[in-house]
């Protein structure tokens, strides 16, 4: 189905996005990509000409690899030649077979990935992407046994991850009060990883088809979907086992690509809700020349923070109680109190 028989496009909010499309690729290639352009920071500060993205670290990047969210993964893969350089505390880590690859991937993002927002200092433990994720540590001690994770989490006492602004998944068993979450992981997290290992080494497979896979045995269970966890695993999995997973297949859009989408694009004729949002997704990530799980994070939910102009509380103490502002050009156009009329309305649209 082509894409202009499924949606028309609003002109302004895609001009919005694709000014802010160079923007943050500007930081990405300074930043993460050894600055190829061989320009200064202060160049960049005045190539960028806005003080929300040049100062708040979490609109820096057009590639999901870079996202603060997958920092930890990124250092443990990439060691030394983690751009961020974070990977140097890693260095000492063995090599993993693939099975327990997945098996982080999964637990990493089923326990929040370590979102809270908080910029990095010195040290990254802590910080946003590290947020006190007991994986973090596993790591550093250089375990690499899925068994030990497990048994590690078990003895654990107290709060074993972060999620702040990430929703985790709705677990309930009904002979416990508390720690729902974590007998989950210690009874039913392996067996799934192992059924997806069966399934991605058959043959290659596609995100969603991998997403519902999942599901399907979740379901089959009692439990409830996984579908953000599950699609964010899926994404990582494309991104580091291209062979496993093909990277330039479709992903499901979360709540806040859903908010952006509608935003961007309105449907031209009847379709599934699915059909609809995988078209508008394939469209930025030819656009940008990008992967749809690359768009689908970086140009449309990263997005909604940016036209929200999203900072948090340590952002904004780091950077000496100053909250910025965006340079939007939607404010050009639409003028400051239309502009701002326009970000309440992306706050009422799909809100839950």
């Amino acid at each position: 189905m082509e894409n202009q028989k499924v949606f028309n496009i609003n002109e302004d909010v895609l001009k919005a996005i694709d000014d802010y499309n160079v923007k943050s690729n500007l930081m990405q290639r300074y930043y993460f990509e050894f600055n190829p352009d061989g320009i200064t920071e202060d160049q960049l500060k005045e190539k960028v000409n806005d003080d929300l993205v040049f100062n708040v670290r979490i609109y820096d990047m057009l590639d999901r690899r870079y996202a603060a969210f997958s920092s930890f993964i990124e250092a443990i893969k990439q060691k030394d030649n983690d751009p961020k350089k974070n990977g140097k505390w890693f260095n000492k880590l063995d090599k993993m077979p693939t099975s327990n690859w997945i098996m982080l991937y999964y637990l990493f993002r089923l326990t929040g990935s370590g979102i809270n927002y908080k910029p990095k200092s010195t040290l990254p433990f802590g910080s946003h992407g590290f947020g006190n994720c007991w994986l973090v540590e596993r790591m550093l001690l250089n375990d690499t046994s899925i068994t030990s994770w497990l048994k590690s989490l078990s003895k654990h006492r107290g709060p074993y991850t972060d999620s702040k602004g990430y929703l985790l998944p709705q677990i309930s068993y009904k002979h416990l009060n508390n720690g729902h979450l974590k007998h989950f992981i210690l009874t039913e997290s392996e067996d799934l990883m192992i059924n997806l290992y069966n399934f991605i080494t058959e043959k290659r497979r596609d995100i969603i088809e991998c997403v519902d896979f999942c599901n399907d045995i979740l379901v089959s269970k009692g439990f409830k979907r996984q579908s953000f966890v599950l699609s964010a695993t899926m994404a990582d999995i494309s991104e580091y086992h291209p062979e496993l997973i093909n990277p330039n297949s479709m992903i499901y859009a979360g709540t806040n690509a859903k908010r952006c989408i509608n935003l961007i694009f309105s449907k031209s004729k009847k379709v599934s809700n699915l059909e609809y949002e995988s078209a508008c997704i394939q469209f930025l990530a030819d656009r940008y020349n990008s992967t749809p799980y690359s768009v689908e994070d970086s140009r449309l939910c990263d997005v909604v923070r940016y036209f929200n102009e999203y900072q948090s509380k340590h952002h904004i103490l780091q950077n000496n109680n100053v909250e910025y502002k965006n340079s939007s050009i939607l404010k050009e156009i639409y003028g400051e109190n239309k502009y701002y009329e326009f970000v309440k309305s992306i706050n009422k649209k799909n809100s839950k």
